[in-house]
């Protein structure tokens, strides 16, 4: 079931959205399972805090990290993560431990990754244990026009390793280092 304040926000957008109810689970893993869902379809929820105290919400790929460095520069603020049942605070009429990655409902300004637009549909927990709603792109879009979008996820894998080795060889190749036997160029 979704809870009172996402099903008001989901209806008064007009939007096309599919429920899909499932036996309770405890993480989204378990639930695209239970529902034999793709895990490179679904979105997750990161609370975040600023200094002042106030939680913001950002929405990036299950798959994904988030990157603390580069939302904190897109919000213009320091940020961190919220762990723990503290996390349950803002979502009062959602589950425990489940929450939206839609922050307005629960007045939280809500932060996106830029690399939902390429999924064709989008898969998210809505603050119950037992249902993800999924909603096609045109939709997505237009339910999140109000979110603030940016790069605020890690570089793929495939791509920090080649950073990794750029930083390594720059490093080797600093001015006034010298090189030893063991220095090697890639």
């Amino acid at each position: 079931m979704i809870p009172p304040r996402m099903k008001r926000y989901l209806d008064k957008h007009h939007i096309q959205y599919q429920m899909f109810s499932h036996e309770r689970a405890e993480n989204l893993e378990e639930a695209a399972k239970s529902l034999q869902i793709s895990l490179s379809t679904l979105a997750k929820a990161v609370l975040l805090i600023d200094q002042e105290g106030v939680f913001l919400v950002a929405m990036i790929p299950y798959l994904q990290e988030l990157d603390l460095v580069q939302i904190s520069r897109l919000a213009g603020r320091p940020l961190g993560i919220v762990f723990g049942a503290g996390a349950n605070a803002p979502f009062i009429d959602c589950d425990p431990g489940s929450h939206p990655p839609i922050g307005e409902p629960y007045n939280l300004h809500t932060f996106m990754d830029i690399s939902l637009r390429d999924f064709p549909e989008v898969y998210f927990e809505v603050g119950s244990h037992c249902c993800l709603v999924q909603v096609q792109q045109d939709d997505f879009q237009y339910l999140m026009a109000d979110a603030i979008w940016g790069h605020i996820i890690h570089a793929p894998l495939k791509h920090r390793s080649f950073l990794h080795k750029i930083l390594a060889v720059a490093k080797e190749h600093r001015p006034g280092r010298k090189k030893n036997s063991r220095s090697r160029s890639i």
